[in-house]
């Protein structure tokens, strides 16, 4: 009885040694993907995103920055609209210019 569950443990310990191998395969396959993984845009917007794509390669601040201005407009509209508070125009404005002046151009 005791030879049978030394077995069992052999193979459970084995079992373990296999899935930690390919674990380890996996991650180092993951090392060796792309970093950045591309999906192609739906056919109705594609124009469109060739456009912001050509304008980003010919004016990448100025690009990232309008873009982060609409990104910091629609989230914080969005936000003010859950919060339910009454709209603060000028918390939207601080938002923008900070998105536009500083997350925009550094993140290029």
């Amino acid at each position: 009885m005791a030879a049978a569950t030394n077995i069992q443990q052999q193979e459970a310990g084995g079992g373990a040694d296999r899935r930690a191998a390919a674990a380890v395969a996996v991650a180092a396959d993951a090392k060796d993907a792309p970093a950045q993984l591309h999906l192609a845009p739906p056919p109705a917007l594609a124009g469109v995103w060739a456009s912001y794509n050509a304008a980003l390669s010919r004016h990448p601040v100025l690009v990232k920055s309008a873009t982060s201005f609409v990104g910091f407009l629609i989230g914080d509209l969005i936000a003010q609209a859950i919060v339910g508070a009454p709209y603060d125009g000028h918390r939207t404005l601080r938002l923008v210019l900070f998105g536009m002046l500083m997350d925009g151009p550094i993140g290029e």
